[in-house]
């Protein structure tokens, strides 16, 4: 952990006033725990995430904002280097946390923002903070400090800005309860056909879940990561004993998987997959189980609420939606549908940002749909 100056400002009669420390934190427990103090914490924001991240070519910086010894500020940055151009992207996914009460906390941040953006030459920050969409303060404080809004509802590499969740705070029965009668049908008849959902016992069952997810990303055109990303993903939830990997099984074969994790009291769906000729989630046999066993654990973790990722709708969701499937399925578990403030932008080279988001805008997603088809 290092300490980096602090950021001080002019005082009466001139003296310059020292500043909140800011820290650049490289310990797991150390960073984890800081956030967790946090409004809006996400597990984006966590050590292990960032440090997954690295077996596909991002750099974390982390850095806690402390104000008389209290976290005001935090910010886990991903520096994703700009091939033969010798400059960087800077990634807040599910960021900044701030606590807008603290006054510190955004003189700190913005010293880290720009040690950040001198460090990996940074073209802009993005920030897409996982606060709701009605935080007008916060709109506005970002805005006060730089950042501009996107008017994306939807970007090819940033976190979802429509989101699904499952409140838990009911408990087991009412959770369980809230299920539609179909999905409940559906989970009892695919134990009463043999199917089992078994932890995930080492590589190999990690390899055949990677197997799932490329079969899958290749269908559908939706990328995705190399094994070495999710190994490093599973060390690290492992390590924190954060973790749920599960292998569906029937007749012996494997016919899908589910990857999930724990931050504080929220547990996320990362990755799930069913074996081709077994449907989507919604309608293969594996998947409504797989997603039950998945509540339970969590449950059973003391989680207040299930977050599921992206609805693949816009809001309100419509038949029109290319995600309407999906979405009809997650809802079908008693989840609701909401959004977050959104993508923003700190912009730190003009030109060349003018140039990618153009190039972002105009080809995002057919490169998107290219990668999808190349997954391996």
């Amino acid at each position: 952990m290092s300490v980096l100056p602090r950021p001080g400002r002019p005082a009466a009669g001139g003296v310059s006033e020292a500043g909140p420390d800011v820290l650049l934190v490289e310990d797991r427990a150390t960073w984890d725990r800081l956030v967790l103090e946090l409004p809006h914490a996400a597990l984006e924001q966590s050590h292990g995430w960032s440090e997954a991240l690295r077996a596909s070519g991002a750099t974390p910086l982390r850095y806690a904002v402390l104000d008389a010894g209290r976290a005001v500020a935090a910010a886990s940055l991903l520096a994703w280097r700009l091939p033969l151009l010798g400059l960087s992207i800077l990634y807040a996914s599910r960021g900044p946390l701030v606590e807008l009460e603290a006054p510190a906390a955004w003189r700190g941040l913005c010293g880290a923002l720009a040690d950040a953006a001198a460090r990996t030459r940074a073209v802009v920050i993005r920030a897409s903070p996982a606060v709701p969409a009605e935080r007008a303060d916060v709109h506005a404080a970002l805005l006060a400090h730089g950042f501009r809004r996107l008017p994306d509802e939807w970007t090819v590499w940033n976190a979802p800005r429509i989101v699904m969740a499952l409140d838990l705070r009911p408990g087991p029965e009412e959770v369980w309860r809230r299920l539609s009668t179909t999905r409940r049908r559906e989970i009892r008849l695919a134990e009463r056909a043999g199917v089992s959902v078994t932890a995930a016992a080492g590589p190999d069952d990690l390899r055949a879940f990677h197997a799932l997810l490329v079969q899958t990303g290749r269908r559908k055109g939706i990328p995705v990561r190399r094994a070495p990303h999710f190994e490093r993903l599973w060390h690290a939830c492992r390590t924190a004993g954060t973790g749920f990997f599960v292998l569906a099984r029937q007749g012996g074969t494997v016919v899908g998987g589910l990857f999930g994790a724990r931050f504080g009291r929220v547990a996320y769906l990362l990755y799930s997959a069913v074996a081709r000729g077994h449907g989507d989630p919604a309608t293969a046999p594996a998947g409504p189980l797989l997603y039950w066993r998945f509540i339970e654990w969590a449950l059973a973790e003391g989680c207040e609420a299930v977050h599921w990722g992206g609805s693949g709708t816009r809001l309100p969701p419509t038949p029109r939606d290319p995600g309407w499937g999906l979405y009809q399925f997650k809802r079908s578990f008693g989840s609701t549908c909401f959004a977050y403030l959104g993508y923003y932008d700190l912009v730190v080279r003009p030109l060349a940002y003018a140039a990618l988001r153009t190039l972002e805008r105009r080809c995002g997603a057919w490169l998107w749909r290219l990668r999808g088809r190349l997954n391996r």
